[in-house]
């Protein structure tokens, strides 16, 4: 089983992690996200110092560890790569604006443009949110010179602004142990990218946790997908063909692995990036590869039907090369073709630089405080899952006898709409309000499988505090003098609260209480 580190945290410096695809004579532009990369070296240079590090560096740099890139949030909600092949009119417009899709269909409308979608998006029913990240440069002279004769010229870095707010993902697979080591390593505050002893690349952790889910998960189609199907490159990504050449998407491949005959891309829109790399400790550039840039999508046809369960392990594994690093990371899309509108975000971004000192220290103890209470919320929910008291049991869905089919439609409710909180409850609301009613008409042994019991139990769940919930497991209602009410937001309150519903959930599953 695959286990994700979901690491949240802000660069409180500019951060600058250089491009070499994008840099020119004179300017290194700089990467707008995190690479997984960076982050591989940052595990890798914390545990090259254990005892037993030659022992588990096979295993730390095989496809059973994957470091995928971190991308921006805003408000709460993660963003992935903007998708491509979206057009628009050459009218200029505010708020709202229509756009075409050409790999639905192949093609657009005449004398329209490509679509503006900045570098990171959420899908909200039929329309895309983008964001863009903003940056900065500063001036240099090159002083160290190879030769007298060189000229001392002058070249611009550039770098993020700080105070964006990155989730990112280290994928673990059957290793608890070093699950374990690693988290600790992201769990404190750490240095990433270039420049560090010019005042930049320190980023603050605010949480860490272990999930069980694929990243953006809730952008997958809800059943199997039949003769056809929309991907779309989660980061830069090249397969090898038969020969071990790059070549693309290996279609012979990825039929194989969906279990599918005649699969064909249908439409697609891409570009093309070179991905290269160095090596510190040899002071050489690495091998480079022509790959497919994130965002790239195609529109798959097929004979057959692809399961849900097919979509999810591919989206899980990954394709291509260089998984590792994370690359050849993808996600299946449902609902796409109704993707008709884009709109731009607001950005949450915060100048860290215009507080003085004092307020700086408060921030840093709110950060610590922050980061404590997350910790401690996810170990009361660890121990409340195994508590098989009776007490317990009658708070908890462990004490419900339902039936599988409706458990597993109750998480895909919860799973649809994680980062809605509001949402989520009045969905279920309406949900268990037509089960209920179901049940009395179909005339249930209500002993047995009681809906009316499931629908106390979580919205008791979702109506309390987690102070409330977890109390008797140790968790407090304020941290280093500082209120939780300063810590956690409401709707982040929420998206707690329904992940552990998702955590009783996948217990059950697991252990067979419900049978």
């Amino acid at each position: 089983m695959t286990q994700y580190i979901r690491i949240s945290f802000k660069n409180v410096e500019p951060v600058r992690v250089a491009d070499d695809s994008k840099s020119q004579s004179g300017e290194v532009a700089t990467l707008k996200y995190i690479p997984g990369s960076a982050f591989r070296g940052l595990v890798i240079n914390e545990l090259a110092g254990e005892e037993d590090f030659e022992d588990i560096k096979p295993f730390l740099f095989s496809d059973k560890v994957k470091y995928l890139n971190a991308y921006i949030s805003e408000n709460g909600r993660e963003l992935m790569p903007s998708p491509k092949g979206f057009y628009e009119s050459k009218t200029k417009s505010f708020g709202k604006k229509e756009i075409e899709n050409v790999v639905v269909k192949g093609d657009f409308e005449p004398g329209y443009k490509r679509a503006g979608l900045g570098s990171f998006c959420y899908f909200e029913n039929n329309c895309i949110r983008f964001y863009s990240v903003d940056t900065a440069s500063d001036l240099k002279i090159k002083i160290n010179l190879e030769s007298q004769a060189e000229k001392r010229n002058v070249f611009r870095n550039e770098y993020i602004k700080a105070g964006y707010d990155f989730v990112g993902y280290i994928a673990i697979e059957d290793n608890e142990e070093i699950c374990d080591r690693i988290r600790k390593i992201v769990s404190e505050d750490f240095y990433i990218g270039n420049g560090r002893s010019q005042g930049l690349g320190l980023c603050r952790v605010s949480e860490t946790q272990i999930m069980n889910e694929i990243p953006f998960c809730e952008y997958m189609p809800n059943d199997e997908a039949v003769n056809e199907c929309y991907m779309m490159l989660l980061s830069d990504t090249v397969m090898l063909g038969e020969n071990g050449e790059p070549c693309g998407l290996n279609i012979g491949e990825l039929e194989s692995k969906l279990q599918v005959k005649d699969l064909k891309v249908a439409f697609c829109s891409t570009s093309t990036v070179e991905i290269a790399g160095y090596n510190r400790k040899l002071g050489l550039k690495t091998s480079s590869n022509t790959m497919y840039e994130k965002g790239s999508v195609y529109k798959l046809s097929f004979s057959g039907s692809i399961s849900l369960d097919s979509m999810k392990k591919l989206s899980d594994e990954g394709i291509g090369i260089r998984r590792n690093e994370g690359f050849g990371r993808i996600i299946f899309l449902k609902n796409y073709e109704d993707i008709t509108y884009k709109l731009a975000g607001e950005k949450s971004q915060k100048k860290l630089y215009d507080a003085d000192a004092h307020a700086q220290d408060d921030a840093v103890m709110k950060s610590v405080a922050r980061n404590y209470y997350f910790k401690q919320i996810d170990d009361a929910m660890a121990r409340s899952i195994i508590d098989d008291s009776a007490e317990n049991a009658a708070k908890t869905l462990k004490g419900v006898q339902q039936g599988n089919s409706q458990l597993g439609v109750v998480e895909s409710l919860i799973l649809a709409n994680r980062y809605n909180p509001k949402e989520a409850e009045k969905i279920l609301k309406d949900y268990f309000g037509h089960a209920g009613e179901k049940e009395e008409n179909v005339n249930i042994q209500k002993d047995r499988k009681s809906v009316e019991k499931f629908r106390k139990v979580v919205e008791m769940t979702l109506s309390q505090s987690l102070y409330e919930l977890f109390k008797n497991y140790g968790l407090k209602d304020n941290y280093f003098g500082i209120p939780v009410s300063e810590i956690i937001t409401a709707d982040e309150e929420g998206r707690k609260k329904l992940d552990y519903l998702l955590l009783q959930l996948r217990f059950i599953n697991r252990r067979g209480v419900n049978k």
